[in-house]
């Protein structure tokens, strides 16, 4: 059986959060949309705990997070989701790319894209502050 529940961020609604039960864990589904360029935290609080589900990520139309826990982190009592902003702001950077050091940043690539600025071929790059 699954259970919607409403996702809250300033007393107001930003999306879906769906829980099913398989064996002794829980699989989570949220779907939302942020209210700026930070990162955010689906956190879930009940009575007994509050417990940081994981950061969302762009999917859609929208962001998605997709997770599952042991079904005892999570007790099936009366339960809050909200959206917790994490510290810093999503900037964007441009790094210039160089044929002396190709592999310099190619582990922050899977989120860049190609852009050409000031006549130099480069990447911009989501970096977090």
């Amino acid at each position: 059986m699954e259970e919607m529940f409403d996702l809250i961020y300033n007393q107001g609604v930003c999306g879906t959060v769906s829980r099913r039960r398989e064996g002794l864990y829980d699989y989570y589904r949220c779907r939302c949309t942020l209210p700026d360029s930070r990162v955010y935290y689906i956190a879930a609080k009940s009575k007994e705990c509050d417990i940081r589900l994981g950061i969302c990520v762009p999917a859609d139309n929208g962001y998605v997070l997709e997770t599952k826990i042991p079904a005892k982190k999570l007790p099936y009592s009366e339960i809050c989701f909200y959206l917790l902003p994490k510290e810093g702001i999503c900037e964007e950077e441009f790094i210039q790319i160089s044929c002396d050091r190709p592999f310099a940043y190619i582990h922050l690539l899977h989120n860049a894209h190609m852009k050409v600025k000031d006549g130099q071929q480069g990447v911009i790059l989501n970096m977090l502050r």
